[in-house]
């Protein structure tokens, strides 16, 4: 890997690091079609195992009250542990 440059850096630029781009295009009505033949709902897909719905909105207005804090790697934990005694009171 170029000395400095990001995974991200090189997929989004490979021109810049001597490489190029080896990207399908994919028409949006494909994506459409296909999503379409899957029997599960966007919704339901990225709900975490387990959790119910009660619990999933209570986070939510849970995180909401502390202002939507930006999540990265490095505030993860931050916010859980903001969130975690917001949670119980629920």
């Amino acid at each position: 890997m170029p000395s400095g440059a990001t995974p991200t850096d090189i997929f989004t630029s490979p021109e810049a690091y001597g490489g190029g781009s080896f990207a399908i295009p994919v028409p949006n009505e494909a994506v459409c079609q296909l999503r379409s033949t899957i029997g599960t709902s966007r919704e339901d897909v990225f709900q975490w195992p387990g959790v119910d719905a009660e619990f999933n909105d209570a986070a939510y207005r849970v995180y909401a009250e502390l202002g939507s804090p930006e999540l990265v790697s490095t505030s993860a934990w931050t916010v859980f542990m903001s969130m975690a005694p917001l949670l119980y009171r629920v």
